[in-house]
């Protein structure tokens, strides 16, 4: 007889035990789940700033090729001009990436409609 209670405090042990660390680790999860959306919002503002920062270089790059096809490509050889072409092609593909990069930033701004599922 005198097992049945030494088995209830056992019992009862393990799962003040097994609380504890289910506490714990909840304690841990909520910890690194604030540091990962710290450290989302910040790489959010990062790219963010440095999309609009590369905006202004790469406009003026566009210019200027394009002032110099309208202004000297009578001057310059067929190379030359098809260098200047291609600096606006590329000029072009990046205007798009840093708009992908701004759009990207916006959708993670934007609010989801969240449901709950049950497991």
């Amino acid at each position: 007889m005198n097992s049945q209670p030494q088995q209830r405090i056992s019992e009862s042990t393990v799962q003040n035990r097994s609380t504890s660390s289910v506490n714990t680790l909840e304690q841990v999860v909520a910890e690194r789940t604030s540091k990962l959306r710290d450290t989302i919002g910040e790489l959010e503002g990062f790219s963010y700033s440095v999309s609009h920062d590369m905006r202004a270089p790469l406009r003026a790059m566009q210019s200027f090729a394009s002032y110099l096809v309208d202004e000297y490509s009578d001057k310059l050889d067929e190379q030359g001009v098809n260098y200047l072409h291609q600096i606006m092609r590329s000029a072009v593909r990046l205007d798009r990436l840093i708009q992908d990069v701004l759009s990207y930033t916006r959708i993670l701004h934007s609010k989801l409609p969240m449901e709950s599922y049950s497991i």
